[in-house]
């Protein structure tokens, strides 16, 4: 009776399993084709059905397709929600940095710093969080000249710290800006050493 049950529970089991699976592809299959619409419905589908998390993929996923529609309020909640329920602290690393990207993507530099750096912690090889890290550092080092710049010309007496970050070029910014221009957001391909997902991430990351 016991041995019976447990098969009942196994099959069970392996139905939802593949009902996830199969509604995470399908979300992969629309966001390969651009449809973030569509695969934000699947994949918010397969959250839904995987209520016990065995899928962290299927979040992520879902914060990738809201990033996609420019929704950075949800796509950073999904990320933060990858974040807690990933159980390896070494696959938690990517949630940092797209949730640093939504940050990045809404101006909210001093925000996407802590996300970056806590990014770079978790997987200290992650040159594209060290690239991104050093491009907000750029864009609040460049807020700041000008507010230098304003300062002088209202406020002549007031003294301004000296700044620490030393501030890059017009043709480092320039290329900076192109390079997270180019790869927005870290893609279903290269999340974690996953069948489902498969490879690593690059730049600001279709990643």
């Amino acid at each position: 009776m016991i041995a019976a049950l447990l098969l009942i529970i196994a099959g069970i089991n392996s139905l939802y399993a593949q009902s996830t699976l199969k509604l995470i592809e399908k979300g992969n299959s629309a966001y390969a084709k651009k449809d973030f619409l569509q695969a934000k419905q699947y994949y918010n589908d397969a959250v839904k059905y995987d209520n016990i998390h065995r899928f962290p993929e299927a979040v992520f996923n879902l914060g990738n397709a809201f990033y996609k529609l420019k929704d950075y309020a949800n796509a950073t909640m999904q990320y933060k929600t990858f974040i807690t329920i990933q159980k390896d602290n070494a696959k938690k690393a990517p949630g940092y940095f797209n949730v640093g990207n939504c940050l990045l993507a809404q101006k909210k530099y001093d925000e996407s710093i802590l996300a970056y750096q806590e990014a770079v912690r978790l997987n200290p090889h992650d040159e594209e969080a060290r690239y991104n890290l050093a491009y907000a550092n750029a864009m609040i080092q460049q807020g700041r000249q000008s507010a230098i710049q304003l300062n002088k010309r209202n406020q002549t007496e007031l003294q301004i710290p000296e700044m620490v970050i030393p501030p890059l070029s017009p043709d480092e910014l320039k290329k900076l800006e192109e390079a997270i221009n180019k790869d927005e957001l870290l893609t279903q391909k290269q999340l974690v050493q996953h069948n489902l997902l498969g490879g690593r991430k690059k730049i600001v990351k279709d990643w």
